[in-house]
């Protein structure tokens, strides 16, 4: 490394361009910080102005998580965030997220950070500074808006000085120098504690004359559990704000806009969920609120079901600890540097506990040993209906100045690069130039113009190379199971990808790997690693869900779905397959091809109306005889007009695609007709097929029985279904619609109403160039052009989307840019 004299720049000339890099602090290496630029032949890498090969990284000293992003303080007292910047809380341009450690907020040094659900508040030199999120005063009430710069808060007859802050869900609470405790923001639930339920656009103090406050920690969620506390010196440990689950432990309120006492002594650390409330107590920690999602502690000393309005013990761990963090429905503990979680996770990565187990209730194992501090954050993000999924779950602790993080990447606030969820199209990483690409539920492979086989994604199921990983038998251990990159599998001449199995044609074999459960290696097997198909075979096709096919010089044989290869006769003559769902007894899968002339052929479960010639007819069918396939017929009650065999004969199209099934309810499906247009017809998720509203539920009806036309394209050559979304390429573009709660319409706001009317993916290929296949996968599509770029958008926790990064289940250090 260089030292400051090899330099040889003088005082005045580093205050001049104090905008791209900093005086050096000291005469040692790495003492040079830079946002973007530096001197001489110097370069900006992690926010150290660097020789070549030289690095730098930054010490960090705090942490703390917000909604979807966090930040952290270095040695040098300097501001560090990463992750979503839907508020402007990192980033005052329009950079939707920030993927690794940025110092930010340069100017000044920090002594203390604290970030909220979309706001950061920062303490330099006994002043608070907020930015971001600003939508109920959080910040200011005199400011419109996102603040998108770092803007003192400053109040009438306040103090001169603060000495720690708390950004919350839309609060803010402070604590001054002279021991006075301050709020503002969000108010309807009494949670600034100042007596009253309207919001403050400024600090306002506390109803209570005390002076010596010191602890402070704000919870909240969306909707309810606005709640606050605080531990005075002489006082002891007081709550206010929403009490809807007895969070401030006082049966007898539905809130208190005023500080009520609770009885438990010599509070050292807080942590408040959204429904509950937690707190170390001389070492041992005391949980008390809703006990229902496990949030109250360990489930075989709490029990976790119901509320509880006064504190309990929550582990037999006792003694040593001596820091808790809580999201909304999580809490991690530190004890001996040992870092334990518990409450409940919806994506099944936020306990860190090295598997991916939806619902796990905490202090199965340890998730970290030797850490210094632990912060969680808030979990909220809603689904399509506006509920609250409780599923942006992450956590951070601080290793020996290394910032490890778990749990969701979709803003990429695992700092590793990139994201795992995009709602713009961006391309496939590693610069391969592809010649085919197949999309699963949770991973993705192509083969490129080598000839070489790469997939990437989730190891649940072994998909990816025949390895299983993140599963209670096989956790994750040193690095994250998935795959966010493409990896090199081996010569591929074909690629044919289903719901958590792999099969690939090389020469004149076809091997299949990953799950089996439904025979989908062609035989009996235990292994996960490739099996071969008995044969020679000249094309594989692609079918989603559990099956596969391939072409041999006489037939087209398949598997999967429970059957051994089998030569199915129907599909001689077909020209693509495809399948959606379980296609057997008890299921609602359903398995459709097109033939030579163009004709949809359907077999598998029609009960729900699957094959789209209206509701299921049983029995006697009033339509028999008219020599359509309709009014629900099938080959078995009607064969007359359906014909014979195992698959009814439907209707025209020169394109089909059936969507995944992943829950057993029937897939959507759209079929490309003759003259351009296209027509869905199945599960209607959110009203993607129709609009038409079920007067029971006052929904849109669960299932569309006829085919719809969808508005808005023409041109159309190609269609492809997801999970709830669905794509067709038209013209020179391709367009999108359904549900975009997790980028997979592929342009415009994320939102969790679904878009009705497609939409054109917010990319433009290079003039000459053309899209040439589109694939999707279960909330994300991908697609291939003409010249070989690949790209992919939408959501996917386990890397399908192969822009460098994933989920994890542990902890992994955080980058720096």
């Amino acid at each position: 490394m260089r030292a400051r004299e090899a330099f040889g720049f003088s005082a005045v000339f580093w205050v001049g361009l104090a905008a791209c890099y900093d005086a050096p602090t000291g005469e040692q290496p790495c003492s040079i910080t830079c946002v973007s630029e530096c001197p001489g032949d110097l370069t900006c890498k992690a926010g150290f102005c660097v020789g070549d090969g030289e690095e730098c990284t930054a010490a960090f000293t705090s942490i703390s998580v917000g909604g979807g992003f966090a930040c952290a303080l270095d040695e040098l007292s300097d501001l560090w965030c990463w992750g979503n910047n839907d508020f402007h809380q990192l980033d005052p341009g329009d950079e939707p997220i920030v993927p690794a450690a940025r110092r930010i907020a340069t100017g000044r040094k920090y002594q203390q950070v604290s970030a909220g659900r979309g706001h950061v508040c920062a303490i330099s030199d006994g002043q608070i500074y907020c930015w971001g999120a600003n939508d109920r005063g959080q910040i200011s009430g005199g400011l419109p808006g996102d603040v998108i710069e770092p803007t003192r808060i400053e109040t009438t007859g306040g103090p001169a000085a603060w000495s720690s802050v708390g950004a919350g869900f839309q609060s803010t609470c402070a604590i001054a120098d002279d021991g006075r405790l301050f709020c503002w923001g969000r108010n309807d639930f009494g949670q600034l504690g100042n007596g009253g339920t309207v919001d403050a656009g400024a600090p306002t103090p506390i109803r209570s004359d005390l002076t010596d406050w010191s602890v402070l920690d704000l919870g909240g969620g969306l909707f309810f559990g606005q709640h606050a506390c605080a531990v005075s010196a002489s006082q002891g440990l007081f709550c206010w704000g929403g009490n809807g689950n007895f969070q401030l432990a006082d049966a007898a309120l539905v809130s208190s806009p005023v500080p009520v006492p609770v009885a438990l002594p010599d509070v050292t650390s807080l942590a408040l969920g959204a429904y509950s409330s937690c707190a170390i107590s001389a070492g041992d920690v005391y949980c008390w609120g809703f006990a229902g999602a496990g949030s109250l502690g360990d489930p075989t000393v709490v029990v976790p079901d119901g509320s509880h309005a006064l504190p309990v013990l929550a582990t037999n761990l006792r003694g040593e600890w001596t820091e808790i963090s809580a999201g909304e429905i999580i809490v991690c503990g530190l004890r001996s540097g040992a870092v334990y979680c518990w409450g409940a996770t919806r994506s099944g990565a936020g306990i860190g506990s090295a598997t991916w187990q939806p619902s796990l209730l905490g202090f199965t194992q340890v998730v970290a040993s030797g850490a210094e501090r632990v912060a969680v954050g808030f979990n909220e993000a809603l689904d399509r209906f506006g509920g609250d999924m409780f599923d942006l779950e992450n956590g951070c602790l601080l290793d020996a100045g290394a910032i490890k993080c778990w749990g969701d990447n979709r803003f990429g606030q695992l700092g590793q690069g990139a994201a795992a969820e995009t709602a713009v199209p961006l391309e496939i990483a590693g610069g391969k130039t592809w010649t085919a690409l197949a999309t699963g539920r949770r991973h993705t492979c192509g083969v490129d113009a080598e000839g070489q086989l790469s997939c990437w994604g989730s190891t649940l199921g072994a998909a990816v190379d025949g390895t299983i990983g993140g599963t209670a038998e096989a956790p994750c251990t040193g690095a994250p199971c998935d795959l966010g990159t493409p990896q090199l599998i081996g010569p591929a001449d074909g690629v044919a990808v289903g719901i958590d199995h792999t099969c690939s044609l090389a020469g004149d074999q076809i091997a299949c790997w990953g799950d089996n459960s439904f025979n989908q290696h062609g035989m009996p097997v235990t292994t996960l690693g490739p099996s071969t198909i008995p044969g020679s075979f000249t094309q594989i096709f692609d079918m989603h869900g559990h099956s596969t096919c391939g072409r041999t010089s006489t037939d087209i044989t398949c598997w999967g779905n429970f059957a051994m290869p089998t030569p199915v006769p129907e599909l001689a003559a077909m020209t693509s397959v495809a399948t959606g769902g379980v296609v057997a007894a008890g299921n609602f899968g359903v398995a459709c091809f097109l033939d030579t002339t163009g004709t949809l052929f359907c077999s598998g479960n029609n009960s729900l109306g699957q094959y789209g010639n209206g509701p299921a007819c049983a029995g006697a069918c009033v339509t028999c005889g008219n020599l359509v396939c309709d009014g629900g017929e099938t080959t078995a009650t009607c064969p007359g007009d359906c014909g014979a065999g195992a698959f009814s004969r439907l209707r025209s199209y020169t394109a089909f695609s059936i969507g995944w099934d992943l829950d057993n309810r029937g897939p959507p499906s759209c079929g490309v007709l003759a003259d351009g247009t296209v027509e869905c017809w199945g599960r209607n998720p959110g009203g993607m097929i129709s609009k038409e509203i079920d007067p029971t539920t006052l929904a849109p009806v669960a299932f569309v029985t006829a085919p719809q036309s969808i508005s808005g394209l023409t041109g159309c050559t190609d269609v492809s279904v997801g999970h709830q979304h669905a794509c067709a390429r038209c013209n020179d573009d391709i367009l999108c619609w359904g549900d975009h709660s997790h980028g997979a319409v592929g342009s415009g706001p994320q939102t969790f109403i679904t878009v009705s009317e497609p939409r054109p993916i917010a990319v433009k290929l290079d003039a000459g160039d053309q899209w040439a296949q589109l694939t999707s996968g279960a909330g994300f599509s991908c697609a291939r052009s003409v010249a070989g770029r690949g790209y992919c958008w939408g959501g996917n926790q386990h890397g399908a989307l192969g822009l460098g990064a994933a989920a994890s289940t542990i902890p992994i250090v955080v980058r720096s840019e």
